[in-house]
């Protein structure tokens, strides 16, 4: 049975007048406990934080320190008394400056953050009677004070439940993130996709071992449109008409006529959050090109895109031919083409006739879908596991993630995760984990935001 003491940074000023809302000692009564069997060992976890922002800042990343964890745990190169880490919410990080007042106040934001599913510690019953908490930067390793609003308490509740003590020795935890500023002397190319931590010391293990995430934060703001995949060729030709067996006109290429091809150009890569963005980057594109043709979006018949001519004046001196031709992706995001597995196709993406072009213009055969490339399942990597397959490649697999956003937000898990890894070392000092789509491919990403991991490594 799990049960849970809520400690409040403000209860104890009397017996210790240096506390602070990130800094503080607490003072239980001696009985608190007395249910709890002193054979047994003792876990404690944090069930929910809250504490009241007042100061802008670019903290990422905040650690939570406590003398109620009795073994130290592995946090980047350092040993901490360390409970949990997570990520600030993105809404503190980014609200916009008022445009009047350019200091670094803000109006007061309560914080409110639920542990659904707590990393464990081993403690002790007087450890909890007399708990002092350091709330923390992990990037610097120094207070938040200059955050917090001092006249307001931090709430921290703990949760605790206990096992036997044969099961002890039988886990331990690491937390580490990808900006942490040791490791990046070591390892010069860390980013938030692709690093390695070298530990306090080198870790050995006997006999089987596994390893479970238990909380991951990363970004998730990833490319829609990669550079060099979204380009558009613009091509004008001299041409002649015949008249076909049904009595119309057709045109056909002049031989003896002119001919001129323009670009290919390619969309600034980046991503694109909304429709009316990406069309006014297409746009861009054809006007570069000269091109006297804009793309727009119809609400009619599943959300088309329709090219459509910008000029109404009709050359009558010479008659040209028109055409578009769309690489394979931008062709299937704007939905000029199907998806398709045939590497021909791709390669030549598609062509659109645009020579007579009414001006009602000509409609996609498709719907449009301009995230259609965006990743949709990303997988983290560890270079302790052994190899998994995923389709026909090898890959060393800590977890597989479902994006269900492509708003360009975080990614937060929290979970209660019975899948083991098995790892594939008996020792190790340094860990590297690296972030790829499902072909085992780098992503692009546009953010800074740092990778967060918590991992608990067990015997198996």
């Amino acid at each position: 049975m799990t049960r849970s003491i809520v400690y409040l940074s403000n209860v104890n000023n009397d017996i210790f007048p240096d506390n602070t809302n990130s800094e503080f000692k607490s003072l239980l009564a001696k009985d608190t406990f007395k249910d709890i069997h002193p054979n047994n060992i003792l876990l404690v976890g944090i069930r929910r934080l809250s504490f009241t922002i007042t100061q802008k800042h670019s903290v990422k990343v905040i650690g939570i320190n406590s003398n109620i964890v009795k073994k130290h745990q592995i946090v980047n190169s350092n040993l901490f008394q360390l409970l949990w880490t997570f990520c600030l919410p993105s809404n503190v990080e980014e609200e916009e400056e008022d445009e009047n007042n350019q200091d670094s106040k803000l109006q007061p934001k309560t914080l409110e953050i639920i542990n659904e599913n707590p990393i464990y510690c081993q403690s002790s019953i007087e450890a909890l009677k007399t708990a002092s908490f350091q709330i923390f930067d992990t990037n610097t390793n120094k207070d938040i004070n200059d955050l917090l609003d001092q006249t307001l308490p931090t709430v921290i509740e703990i949760c605790y439940k206990t096992m036997s003590s044969a099961e002890d020795d039988s886990h331990f935890n690491v937390f580490v993130n990808s900006d942490h500023v040791e490791s990046e002397k070591t390892f010069n190319d860390n980013n938030n996709m692709d690093f390695s931590i070298l530990l306090p010391k080198t870790r050995q293990l006997e006999n089987k071992w596994g390893v479970i995430l238990r909380d991951l934060t990363m970004t998730n703001q990833f490319e829609n449109v990669e550079e060099n995949l979204y380009s558009i060729k613009y091509i004008e030709y001299d041409v002649k008409f015949h008249f076909g067996p049904d009595g119309f006109q057709i045109p056909i290429p002049d031989s003896k006529g002119e001919s001129k091809t323009y670009g290919p150009l390619f969309m600034k890569s980046g991503l694109y959050t909304s429709k009316k963005q990406f069309l006014n980057e297409v746009n861009r594109v054809l006007k570069n090109l000269k091109a006297s043709f804009i793309m727009v979006s119809t609400y009619f018949e599943g959300n088309k895109i329709k090219i459509k001519r910008q000029d109404t004046m009709i050359d009558n001196k010479r008659k040209r031919g028109k055409i578009m031709k769309l690489s394979y992706r931008l062709a299937v995001a704007l939905g000029f083409m199907q998806p398709t597995n045939d590497k021909i196709k791709q390669e030549n993406g598609i062509r659109v006739n645009l020579t007579g072009i009414k001006e009602d213009g000509i409609d996609a055969q498709y719907s449009e879908n301009i995230n259609y490339f965006y990743p949709r399942q990303i997988v983290i990597n560890c270079d302790l596991l052994s190899n998994s397959s995923i389709g026909n490649k090898q890959s060393r697999v800590l977890h597989l993630i479902n994006i269900t956003e492509v708003q360009g937000g975080m990614i937060k898990l929290n979970m209660k995760n019975t899948i083991i890894r098995d790892l594939d070392v008996h020792s190790f000092h340094k860990i590297r984990f690296w972030i790829t789509n499902l072909e085992g491919e780098k992503l692009n990403v546009l953010s800074s935001m740092p990778t967060s991991l918590s991992l608990t490594f067990l015997k198996i």
